[in-house]
């Protein structure tokens, strides 16, 4: 099965935006989308869409997503990056800031008791991502160059890459 990234892209094929703004899919499968992967990211889209009508995020031509109020994220003059997508969020952390988290024990607890309050706000990216991911495997994520951490905004499982710059 493809990576979750290529899974995502053949999707974003069937993407449109509709007029009040909201994005949808043209089809009810996609050839190379394993069924679970599809109710994840469809789901995502239908949390993506409830925070467009409510206001809370707005969407362009290009099916970029983003909130409308400013957003906190941690570390973000620091180091870090953050994106909302379609299906979520993708926070990118400099090798610096990996390191760090990497060395805080006490910050797992800290993030975790944090996350409660967080749900699918697209506020705190880095933390809702770093809670789904885990500290220990952006360990094994990370590389010389910080590590990209993403979320959909669904249940599902968090994943993570080394940073590629």
């Amino acid at each position: 099965m493809p990576t979750i990234e290529k899974q995502i892209g053949r999707m974003e094929k069937h993407l449109t935006r509709q007029a009040n703004a909201t994005l949808s899919l043209s089809v009810k499968e996609v050839p190379g989308v394993d069924a679970r992967t599809f109710a994840v990211l469809s789901e995502s889209l239908a949390d993506t869409n409830a925070m467009i009508l409510s206001g809370e995020m707005k969407s362009t031509n290009d099916l970029d997503v983003y909130p409308t109020e400013p957003s906190y994220a941690t570390m973000s003059k620091w180091g870090s990056k953050w994106y909302t997508k379609w299906w979520g969020i993708e926070a990118h952390v400099s090798s610096y800031w990996t390191s760090k988290i990497m060395g805080a024990g006490s910050f797992v607890g800290a993030v975790t008791a944090f996350a409660t309050a967080v749900s699918k706000s697209p506020k705190n990216p880095v933390v809702i991502a770093l809670v789904a991911v885990g500290v220990s495997a952006v360990a094994l994520c990370r590389n010389s160059h910080g590590v990209e951490l993403k979320k959909p905004w669904a249940v599902g499982v968090g994943w993570c890459n080394g940073h590629n710059n």
